[in-house]
């Protein structure tokens, strides 16, 4: 797209601006806004439902796909060859991704529910992949070449594809060198500088990064987690200003905030879901035929019921959840 007529796109408003984009032939979905000052100068443009950009951003690439529910917010340059954002990522504002539109080596992919925090350096000499359920803390860099004085001369250059794979947690302050993988369910300490490769399931931290516990996560069973569910609810019903009131059974418990029932965790496999107004909650993985008519949501692999079920008050609660990394993954949506 012409860099002037860009700008002057830019400047309209996103009611006027989204249709415009429509008839240049960029597939735009429904309740979707681009904000003021944003150019956007992307030859292939894909943008679901409910996928926002904010202002004053500088979005340059061959190709743009953006996800159901996915956002990229104010002051943020992106110069790639292609960018993938899967339903719910984020990128923060003020981010710089770094690449170059010629290069089919430069692409960005971020996966479902991934986000990359504020004030972060993406270089993209080689492609930069994030499965689902990244978090890349504010301040980080993540370099895929590594350069300055001659190879011609013995120094050292690198160049190498950084992988991060699903449900892994960079903290701020993190530099990933070229050619890293990080395996799934890991964490890195804040101000980590990851120079080899991380496998699944650990803890690192340091300059550089070295392992230090062998386990991530500590093991949960059924009371302990129905507890932390409890104390999504209590934290949601303080901050509202109302009162939450719950009943526990071998069957089921309960959640009501202000006398409205909002969760319902069923505690035995096979349940029938028999209220369509609260959220239904399962440990085992989710009957979709069921899932399909009332909101639901899997403890077992996150997957819930359609978007769309999902009431303001559940919606309340979900967003709530996401304060101790609670995610949801609608059966309808595209995770590949």
């Amino acid at each position: 797209m012409n860099i002037f007529f860009a700008a002057t796109l830019s400047l309209l408003p996103s009611r006027l601006k989204l249709p415009l984009l429509r008839l240049m032939g960029m597939k735009i979905g429904t309740k979707v806004k681009i904000g003021f000052g944003t150019l956007l100068m992307c030859p292939e443009v894909v943008i679901e439902d409910g996928a926002y950009v904010g202002h004053f951003c500088i979005l340059r690439a061959k190709s743009l796909r953006l996800g159901k529910r996915a956002k990229i917010h104010n002051m943020v340059r992106v110069n790639a060859f292609s960018v993938v954002m899967k339903s719910q990522s984020t990128i923060y504002s003020q981010n710089q991704i770094a690449g170059d539109c010629e290069d089919k080596r430069s692409t960005i992919h971020l996966g479902v529910a991934s986000s990359i925090l504020q004030h972060c350096y993406v270089n993209l000499a080689r492609p930069v992949y994030l499965g689902r359920n990244v978090g890349v803390g504010g301040g980080s860099y993540l370099f895929t070449h590594g350069l300055w004085l001659s190879k011609l001369d013995g120094f050292p250059v690198a160049y190498g594809e950084i992988t991060v794979e699903d449900d892994v947690w960079l903290p701020w302050g993190c530099f990933v060198m070229p050619g890293i993988t990080i395996g799934t369910r890991s964490i890195v300490g804040a101000c980590s500088v990851i120079t080899k490769n991380i496998p699944p399931g650990v803890l690192v931290a340091g300059v550089p990064a070295k392992i230090i516990r062998e386990k991530s996560t500590i093991d949960l069973n059924s009371d302990e987690r129905a507890k932390i569910l409890m104390d999504i609810s209590e934290s949601l019903a303080a901050k509202n200003g109302a009162v939450v009131r719950i009943e526990c059974s071998l069957q089921r418990d309960l959640h009501y905030i202000d006398e409205r029932l909002v969760l319902v965790l069923h505690k035995n496999f096979g349940a029938v879901f028999t209220d369509d107004s609260a959220l239904n909650v399962v440990f085992d993985v989710l009957d979709h035929d069921q899932a399909s008519r009332m909101p639901a949501w899997s403890l077992k692999d996150y997957t819930s019921s359609p978007h769309k079920l999902f009431s303001p008050s559940i919606l309340d609660w979900m967003s709530q959840a996401a304060a101790v990394g609670a995610r949801f993954y609608p059966i309808d949506e595209d995770y590949s």
